[in-house]
């Protein structure tokens, strides 16, 4: 909570210095935070403004996508490019695809015609252009990421993010 304004405050990263209250990252539970302000008035002893709320968590768990996305690329091990994930996909060397909010519907076909049942699809709401920027690149409408410990935290996020919409 904001001091001066009283305003909640979404502190994803749990860095923010003064007393916080723990609520866990889901839809369900900002929206009973939000159907019950009281809730938090209560853990700080005086009212909490809670306007806008959801966007704040949204944002939050969006920059912590765009993060991993961003460590996969300084890494070099994120897989871009239509034949590198076409390639990638067929010797099942892929966990997680993301696609741009505007990637074709032919170019999701193709793709998802290789998954495997264990390869995750999430669309994120970023354009192509968007995601290339991310990534250091030209467009991108599709993203693979390799199996391994970092990609099940990534995953996490990617569920996170599509369940608070």
């Amino acid at each position: 909570m904001h001091p001066n304004t009283r305003q909640a405050i979404i502190d994803y990263k749990g860095r923010l210095p003064g007393r916080g209250a723990w609520v866990h990252p889901s839809l369900a539970c900002v929206q009973r935070i939000t159907a019950k302000p009281a809730i938090l008035a209560q853990t700080f002893r005086r009212p909490v403004v809670i306007e806008g709320l959801m966007e704040q968590l949204h944002a939050a768990v969006m920059r912590a996508v765009v993060h991993h996305i961003g460590v996969y690329a300084a890494q070099g091990t994120i897989i871009g490019g239509h034949e590198r994930l076409v390639e990638s996909l067929k010797q099942r060397s892929i966990r997680v695809v993301v696609f741009s909010s505007d990637a074709s519907i032919r170019t999701v076909e193709k793709l998802r015609r290789l998954f495997t049942p264990e390869v995750l699809e999430f669309e994120l709401p970023l354009s192509t252009e968007e995601m290339g920027h991310v990534v250091g690149k030209g467009t991108r409408s599709a993203l693979g990421f390799p199996r391994g410990p970092m990609t099940m935290h990534f995953v996490k996020q990617l569920q996170r993010l599509h369940a608070i919409g």
